[in-house]
This record gives structure tokens, sequence and C-alpha cells, in this order.
């Protein structure tokens, strides 16, 4: 009887033994994350395109010592899925530059900043070469190989320390000497910090200009040699004899755009600012078109200065349809009362606001593959949805945003191109809170009026369309709808 007690205790003894043997094992399996070996990665894969110096994002993530103090916010970031950001609605499109963390990898990140943050052990991980800008990496993937060709902005731009801008429209020369064929580019400003959003297009000169020469940046500002004038060097003027700045000229030049003429390259803004088309897609600089830079400023309070610089991959295969830009502007219903194009008055967001809607469609008059969208507004953008109607009546949801970002202007790359035959109609709807219930509202007392500075409102939900050659041949500078209610010029 003792005996077998005994044997009772030193087996007893032997399965605790075995069992604290087991833990150990296991919580040696479950080590802690490290920076060398299992955060890096994650960020050199998903967060350094923006998380570095000179990018759009804070703080730099390059290394353990620059990662190390953010390592609780980068858990409260990642565990909300906030970062890295995109906002388009899961249960509508597939898109090829959608980012997000897998489960995995945010458990990963979470047990890091639980543990300490520790560094690890071995060699400090050094990223990729080709990192690519937040733009590049955002939307067009890296390129495998250096620019074409690059073109700054015509002029060192003195922003001053006060003001309300227009857009500031200026023109550089042709550059090239034959046609090129665009696959892939990237717009970025040199200050960042005043820079709203920007614009480079190819086109010619406005109606009535024959040549670049001296002329207003802006309104009251300085004289400049980028301006498009008149033969004898005089500068171009609206119907009362005053000079066209700004957007004035691209009104003008508007009145000249045929299909075929103009070619609005690249956007920049927070979150977007390159492209890159599949294989035999292209936008197209022709050797006689002028370079126009449309770019907003925001004063900072003190004297600055900025130069865009444009780099331009060429295509190296042959084009099977062009890209040409366009917004959902045709016909615009606010809060119900329809207004047709995109520069007729609009009334005032009412103060206190919280639903404020703003509805658009666009017909398409000829057979087009659809590429990307992009939902453009300023701070009291809520939300933006856009379908197509197809000619048999069928509906499609292609892009849904449900919690619009004004700092994060991120252009949505269709993973698939959608095919929109001729008689579809592509639709916009959106919506604005004005209320103090946006914390991003700095007026919420206030009628809202619409126009480009960032304390406006703005209403541009554009699209990227492929038009093969052929419907191009045809329809030269005819127009883009057969219905010519609610449709505007593409570019």
């Amino acid at each position: 009887m003792v005996m077998r007690r005994l044997l009772f205790v030193l087996g007893s003894l032997c399965l605790l033994s075995a069992a604290a043997a087991s833990a150990q094992s296991g919580q040696a399996t479950t080590t802690a994350p490290t920076f060398n070996k299992d955060v890096a990665p994650i960020l050199f894969a998903n967060c350094i395109s923006c998380h570095r110096a000179g990018e759009i994002a804070p703080m730099s993530l390059l290394n353990y010592k620059e990662a190390r103090p953010w390592a609780k916010g980068i858990k409260a970031q990642v565990a909300t899925r906030s970062m890295p950001p995109w906002f388009a609605d899961p249960k509508h499109g597939r898109f090829k530059n959608e980012r997000g963390l897998t489960q995995a990898q945010i458990d990963t990140l979470v047990a890091w900043a639980d543990a300490g943050a520790p560094e690890g052990t071995g060699p400090a991980p050094v990223p990729a070469t080709n990192i690519g800008d937040s733009q590049a990496g955002t939307l067009a993937g890296f390129m495998d190989r250096p620019p074409d060709a690059t073109i700054l902005s015509p002029w060192d731009a003195v922003i001053p320390p006060t003001g309300d801008f227009t857009n500031w429209l200026i023109w550089g020369n042709p550059p090239f000497t034959e046609d090129k064929k665009i696959e892939a580019a990237e717009l970025r400003p040199s200050n960042r910090a005043v820079t709203h959003h920007a614009q480079v297009g190819a086109s010619p000169l406005p109606r009535g200009a024959h040549h670049i020469g001296l002329g207003p940046a802006y309104k009251n500002g300085p004289m400049i040699n980028a301006f498009p004038v008149k033969e004898d060097g005089s500068p171009l003027t609206d119907a009362r004899g005053n000079p066209l700045v700004g957007e004035e000229q691209e009104e003008a030049t508007a009145n000249v755009e045929g299909f075929n003429f103009a070619t609005r390259l690249l956007f920049y803004a927070p979150g977007a600012g390159a492209l890159k088309y599949a294989p035999g897609l292209v936008k197209t600089i022709h050797k006689d078109d002028y370079m126009s830079w449309n770019i907003h400023y925001n004063p900072s309070g003190r004297v600055e200065r900025d130069q865009h610089t444009l780099k331009l991959w060429f295509s190296r295969v042959p084009a099977t349809a062009e890209i040409k830009s366009g917004t959902v502007n045709g016909v615009n219903l606010y809060e119900g009362k329809e207004i047709v194009g995109r520069s007729a008055r609009r009334e005032n967001i009412p103060a206190n606001a919280e639903n404020y809607e703003v509805a658009s469609n666009f017909s398409i008059g000829f057979d087009a593959t659809l590429n990307s969208l992009w939902p453009h507004m300023h701070l009291r953008g809520k939300d933006m949805t856009f379908s197509v109607t197809y000619p048999d009546g069928r509906e499609e949801i292609l892009l849904n945003v449900p919690r619009y970002d004004f700092n994060w202007q991120v252009i949505y790359a269709l993973e698939e191109p959608i095919k929109i035959p001729a008689g579809s109609v592509l639709r916009a709807v959106a919506h604005y809170d004005n209320s103090k219930n946006n914390k991003f509202n700095p007026t919420p007392d206030q009628e809202l009026p619409w126009g480009s500075q960032s304390w406006h409102e703005m209403y541009f939900p554009y699209f990227d369309l492929a038009v093969s050659d052929e419907v191009q041949k045809v329809r030269g500078s005819a127009g883009d709808c057969a219905d010519s209610h609610g449709c505007v010029r593409l570019r």
C-alpha cells in the first residue's frame, strides 16, 4: 500500500515536470517578435514608401532607432486598421493598388509593441534600394528602370506668406520633337507643405495665343516668362479686355480642346501623384503640345518656394488604346437642384448641414474601358460612390468610399478594367458634413462656398477611360458623346 502511494507521488511529480517542460517549450516557440527578424519586413513592404524622410508621413520607420519610439502608435493604428490608409468598401470592386495588412501581420506588430519593442539580434535589416515614392508605391508599383524624361515646371515659384489664390496656370514650350506614348508618370512638388494639389497636362495653347511670353503668374502676381501671349506679345484678354489668369486660361483652353487635342497627364494631391497603366495603354504627348502646370498653393504665413518635377516613362510596347481622363460632372444635382456644367454657379452648402448631397451623371457615347476612379473633395467631404448604368438598365456599383479622408487622396486603380459599352451612364453621389460633428470642419456655423481653397469645397469625381485608336480616329474633335446633355469633354 505504501509502495503504491510512493509510486503515485513519483508519477505525479514526473507529470508535473513534463508539464513544466512543455510550458517552457511553448514559451520558447512564442518568443516575442523582434524588429530585425519580424517587424522590419512588414514595415519595409507596407509602410516606408510614405514613412521616410521627405515623404508625406510625419515620421520615418526605416530603422529600429526611428521606429522604436512609435511602437505603441503603430499598434494603435494597425489594430484599428487605420493604417495603411485604404477607404474603399470591400463589398464593391477590386483594386490592384489595395493596401492593407493581414491579420498575422497585425498580430506581429501588436505583439512586438506589447513586448516592449525589442530590436533582436543579428545584422540590422536594410530596405530595398527601389522603395519608390509614396505615390508610386500606392498606385503604380515600382518602376524597374529610371525615367526616360524629367521635366521641371517652368518657374521656381515664390509663394507669398498670405493671400487667397486662384490656381496658378503656367506654361512651358513643347518638350519633344516627336510624339511620345507615356505608360507611367510621377509628379512631385519640391515643397509639399504649401502644395494643395497640382495638375500637369499637354495641349495646344489657349485660343488666340501664339507663343509663350511674359504674363502674370496669378492675379496681381509677378510677371514670368511662362504665359500664353498673342503674336505681338500682349496678354490674352477676356471680353472686357482684362488679362486671363489661372483658371480663366483653362476655360479658354477648353474652347479649343477636341477629343484628340488635350491630355491631362497627372494629378498630385496628398496620397496621389503617380500612374502606371497596363501594357499597351498610354497617354500621348504630341510633338506640338505645350506643357501646362495648374498648381494650387496654400500660403503658410511665410515666403515659400516650390518647383514641380514630372518624370515620364515611355511605353516599350505598341499602344492599343489611349487613356482619357474626365469627371462625372455633366449634369449635377445639388440637393436635388439640377445644374448643367461644372462651372455653373452653385449655392453654398448651408451652415450645420450634416448630409448635403451632390449627384451627377456622365454619358458615354462610345465603347471604352474604365481603368481607375478618384474621388476628390475637401475637408467637409464625407463619402462618395461611383456607379454605372449599362444600356440594358443593369446598374453596378464600381466604388464606394464611405469614409472619405482629405489627407489621403487615393486613386483607386481597378484590378480588372471594366468594359463600358456605348450608351452607358456613369453616376457619382457624394455627401458633405458641414456640421460640428465633423472634427475637420473649422467653421460649422458658416455657409460653405465652392472654390479652390482648402477651406472651400470641391466636387470632382475623376475617372480614367481607355479609348481605342479606332474610336479616336472616327470621332476626331467632334466631341465625346452622342447625346451632349450631361456630357463633357475628356482630356
